[in-house]
């Protein structure tokens, strides 16, 4: 999360563990400032489709919420979701994640090798 933007001016926000950024957040849902897209995401753009606001921050979103993972698979090459809406990671676990508009494959294997370009994370 960028700590120099206000949290209304995001285009998308992540929870987090700072009791003062939790309670903007819930002040924010309440007053209906801000929406939750899925656990952990919001945004607070109230006029876009939920899946446009993914898909267009999906690698904020990658970056944020499963650090760690590496661009993989048929992913690694379009550098975008499939047609589908589905996004291939590797990480240190495999897990299938539905976002809305993108589903996230994480398949257990080998971190990332010298010369990978790491996807940034964003505090």
């Amino acid at each position: 999360m960028n700590k120099h933007t206000p949290l209304q001016l995001q285009e998308i926000i992540f929870s987090s563990r700072d009791p003062n950024i939790s309670r903007k957040i819930n002040k924010f849902l309440r007053e209906e400032k801000l929406r939750k897209h899925a656990p952990r995401i919001f945004s607070p753009d109230l006029e876009e489709e939920p899946a446009e606001i993914v898909r267009l921050n999906i690698f904020k979103i990658i970056g944020v919420l499963y650090h760690g993972t590496i661009l993989s698979h048929r992913s690694a090459f379009e550098f975008r979701p499939t047609s589908l809406g589905d996004l291939f990671l590797t990480g240190s676990y495999t897990r299938n994640i539905e976002l809305p508009g993108v589903k996230i494959n994480i398949r257990k294997g080998h971190g990332a090798l010298k010369g990978d370009m790491i996807l940034p994370w964003y505090q």
